[in-house]
C-alpha cells in the first residue's frame, strides 16, 4: 500500500541530496565558463545538466510532501561569474568522478531504504542515470591519460586455504601481500584524498574568511599525510599509486564561491571520507591496516566536528528533517 507521508529515511536523504546536487551545480557552473578541452566540457555539461534535474525532481518531491525546501545555494548569491578560473580542465574530470561516486553510494542506500515507490523509482533514475555519466567520465579520462587503474593480480589458487595467523599481520615486522580488497580501499582512498587536497588548496586561497581559510589549510595538511600513507603502503609492494591532482590548481586569489558553500562542501567530502575509512576498516584484514584507518579516522571526526563548530557558529547549519521534542513541547520550552 502507498505510504502517504514520506518516511525519516527517505525525507532526510531527499533533504541531503538536495543539498549536496545544490553545491555541486554551483562547483560545475564556475568550470563550464573556463573549460578548453571539448571532450571534458562534454561531461561537464552532462553532469551539470544531471545536477540540476536531480535538484528540481527532489525539489518536486519534498514540497509535495510540504516539506519546506532548504535555502541552499544558488549561482547567484554563492558563485562569482567573474572570477578567474580556479581549476584546469583535468581536475573537472576527477572532481565530477569523485562527486558521481558518492551519488551511486548514496543513491543506492537511499533506494534500499525506501519504501514509497516514486521515491524508489526517482533513485533508481538517480543510479542509472550517474552509471551512464561515469562511464562516460571513465571513457574520456582512460583516452587521456588522466587516471591510473588498479593493478592486475595474478590469478588465485583455487581451494588454497590459510595455514597462519601470519595472515593477519602484526603492527610490526614483515607482512602478507595486500588482498584485493585491500589495494581497491587504499586507491579508493589516496584518490579522494587527493581530490580533496586540491579542492581545498583552491579554497584556502580563495576564502574569504580566516575561519575557512585555517580550515580549508588544515584539511590540505591532513589530506597531504594521509596521501603520503596510503601511497608508500601501495609502492612498498611494487604497486602503483594513483595520479595526484594538486598541480590542477591555479594561481587564483579571487574567490569564485561563497565561503558558506566552500564549508559545507568541505564538511561534505569529510563526511564521505571518513566513511570511507570505515569501509576500508571493514574489509582490512592485517592489523597494521585496521590500526591505521582507526587513527585517521579519529583524526577526521576531530576535524569534521571543528568544520561543524564553525558552520554553526557562522549560523550557516539549516535545520533538516528531524523529529519532534515533545518532552520540550510539555515543558514549554524553546527549542535553541
Amino acid at each position: 500500500m502507498e505510504q502517504t507521508e514520506l518516511t525519516a529515511a527517505e525525507s532526510g536523504s531527499l533533504w541531503n541530496n538536495y543539498l549536496n546536487t545544490n553545491i555541486a551545480v554551483c562547483m560545475m557552473h564556475h568550470f563550464l565558463l573556463h573549460i578548453d578541452d571539448v571532450e571534458i566540457r562534454s561531461v561537464v555539461e552532462a553532469a551539470y545538466q544531471l545536477g540540476e534535474n536531480l535538484v528540481t525532481a527532489v525539489g518536486k518531491l519534498l514540497t509535495a510532501d510540504k516539506i519546506p525546501l532548504p535555502t541552499g545555494y544558488s549561482v547567484h548569491q554563492d558563485v562569482n561569474t567573474r572570477a578567474p578560473r580556479l581549476y584546469l580542465d583535468s581536475f573537472y574530470l576527477a572532481y565530477i568522478k569523485n562527486m558521481t561516486r558518492i551519488g551511486l553510494s548514496g543513491y543506492s542506500s537511499a533506494f534500499a531504504a525506501a519504501s514509497r515507490s516514486n521515491v524508489r523509482n526517482f533513485y533508481h533514475d538517480c543510479i542509472k542515470a550517474s552509471a551512464l555519466l561515469d562511464e562516460k567520465i571513465t571513457a574520456v579520462q582512460l583516452a587521456k591519460g588522466l587516471t591510473v587503474c588498479t593493478p592486475h593480480l595474478p590469478t588465485a589458487r583455487i581451494g588454497e586455504t590459510v595455514q597462519s595467523m601470519d595472515f593477519l599481520g602484526s603492527l610490526f615486522g614483515k607482512q602478507r601481500p595486500l588482498l584485493a580488497t585491500e589495494i581497491d580501499t587504499l586507491f579508493l582512498n589516496f584518490q579522494t584524498n587527493s581530490v580533496g587536497k586540491a579542492l581545498l588548496m583552491g579554497f584556502s586561497q580563495t576564502a574569504a574568511t580566516d575561519g575557512v581559510r585555517s580550515l580549508a589549510v588544515r584539511g590540505t595538511e591532513i589530506a597531504h599525510k594521509h596521501i603520503q600513507l596510503f601511497a608508500k603502503l601501495l609502492t612498498s609492494e611494487d604497486l602503483p599509486a594513483p595520479l595526484r591532482q594538486e598541480a590542477a590548481v591555479t594561481d587564483n586569489t579571487i574567490p569564485p564561491y561563497s565561503d558558506r558553500l566552500m564549508l559545507h562542501h568541505l564538511l561534505l567530502l569529510i563526511a564521505y571520507g571518513l566513511g570511507n575509512y570505515g569501509l576500508a576498516l571493514a574489509f582490512s584484514m592485517r592489523a597494521d591496516l585496521v590500526t591505521l584507518y582507526t587513527r585517521l579516522g579519529l583524526e577526521v571526526s576531530q576535524y569534521l566536528e571543528d568544520g561543524m563548530y564553525r558552520f554553526i557558529k557562522n549560523n550557516w547549519l539549516e535545520w533538516p528533517p528531524h523529529a519532534i521534542d515533545h518532552k520540550a513541547l510539555a515543558e514549554h520550552e524553546i527549542r535553541l
